[in-house]
């Protein structure tokens, strides 16, 4: 696993639980607002990982063909 590969599956993790905290504070104080706002976010951070975790796969198999 590269050294990059590492840093966004920390960086994902980080963030995701960061948000899945403030998830349960606005379930904790029904506020749905930033229930609502969060649940976007969360969203929103899964498509970026995706994304990029997509882009790596094809950098991987590039570079396993040489």
């Amino acid at each position: 696993m590269s050294e990059a590969m590492r840093q966004e599956l920390r960086r994902n993790a980080r963030r995701t639980a960061r948000l899945a905290r403030i998830k349960s504070l606005a379930t904790t104080a029904k506020d749905e607002d930033a229930l609502s706002r969060v649940s976007k976010l969360l969203e929103k951070e899964n498509a970026r990982h995706d994304k990029w975790m997509a882009g790596q796969d094809g950098k991987t198999d590039k570079v396993g063909a040489k």
